[in-house]
């Protein structure tokens, strides 16, 4: 009798740790997002309502850093292994660039039609969205050699 009433104890208690562990891991992780919060989004977020220009350069400059160095990285890493295999890199090199060049050249002219937008040109905004819709179009959707 008392070994089915420790043993029921024990399965009691096993229960009672396992639901303080789940409050635990949940007081965690709700800290971990309050300091989060406190530590990154905070000072992002006052920086960007009290030095909006500031902000807007620093975080484009980061993203654009960002972007350059993993397709930089990502470039060269595949590069290194068409070498390994014995074909030309530089072959391999001219593709990644002529695609990188084309979503730069793309992410511009949207960047530039939206400032035109947002400054209240919205017939030339509407306009430029139409050419380079018709521009890309030819690009992308052409038939090489007709």
């Amino acid at each position: 009798m008392i070994h089915k009433l420790t043993n029921k104890f024990s399965i009691v208690a096993h229960g009672y740790l396992k639901l303080a562990a789940g409050i635990l891991k949940a007081v965690f992780i709700l800290a971990a997002a309050a300091g989060i919060n406190i530590l990154l989004i905070y000072p992002l977020w006052y920086s960007a309502i009290r030095y909006s220009r500031f902000y807007t350069t620093f975080t484009g400059a980061v993203i654009i850093f960002v972007l350059m160095y993993f397709t930089v990285k990502g470039v060269l890493k595949k590069a290194s292994s068409e070498k390994a295999k014995g074909n030309s890199p530089a072959v391999f090199l001219l593709r990644p660039l002529v695609k990188t060049g084309a979503a730069a050249v793309v992410l511009l002219c949207l960047y530039l039609l939206s400032l035109l937008f947002f400054k209240g040109h919205r017939i030339a905004a509407l306009t430029g969205l139409l050419l380079f819709l018709f521009a890309a179009g030819l690009v992308f959707f052409s038939k090489k050699g007709t």
